[in-house]
């Protein structure tokens, strides 16, 4: 089953007469199109999760960028250890954001992995993130050596898939 989930804000409409509160639903559709409502619509969602791999030296720069291109509600997907122990800080990120949010979300990635080394040994940022959506496809974001590659990954589109009901069936080979 595909889900969409959509968010609306339509604002209220006053009645204007006695007549138009006795209408039927024609009526009171013309006075809301007249009212010119605003109505918000997002279409399908993606669930991300992953992690960077980062120096501890790079935090502040890491916290930066996330900072630099802050989004009200989805930044919250982004988490930092509360305590930072032993020689690698993981960043991970977690969360359902829109399909049109997965630009800004990559950007992000792509900025943190081209982080310089900080250090003699040249360890650049490292990092995996699963991308799945509601039409059952599976992304890899991999960040190694500066970048951020993706791929498709069929093999682990049964990570999106809910967890009650029948499992669907595998998308034919190509």
């Amino acid at each position: 089953m595909l889900l969409a989930r959509t968010w609306r804000r339509v604002t209220s409409v006053p009645l204007t007469s006695e007549l138009e509160a006795s209408a039927h639903a024609p009526r009171q559709i013309s006075a809301l199109k007249s009212a010119a409502p605003i109505v918000l619509i997002r279409g399908m969602y993606t669930s991300v999760r992953g992690w960077i791999e980062v120096d501890h030296k790079q935090r502040r720069a890491v916290e930066e960028i996330i900072e630099s291109s802050r989004h009200d509600l989805y930044s919250g997907g982004w988490s930092f250890p509360s305590t930072p122990f032993n020689w690698t800080l993981y960043v991970f990120y977690g969360g359902d954001i829109p399909d049109g949010e997965l630009p800004w979300l990559r950007e992000q990635a792509q900025r943190i992995a081209a982080l310089a080394p900080v250090d003699d040994d040249g360890d650049r940022p490292i990092g995996l993130f699963l991308v799945t959506d509601e039409r059952g496809a599976a992304d890899i974001w991999q960040v190694r050596d500066g970048a951020l590659g993706e791929r498709a990954a069929p093999e682990l589109s049964w990570f999106g898939e809910e967890s009650s009901g029948p499992r669907r069936p595998d998308p034919p080979a190509p």
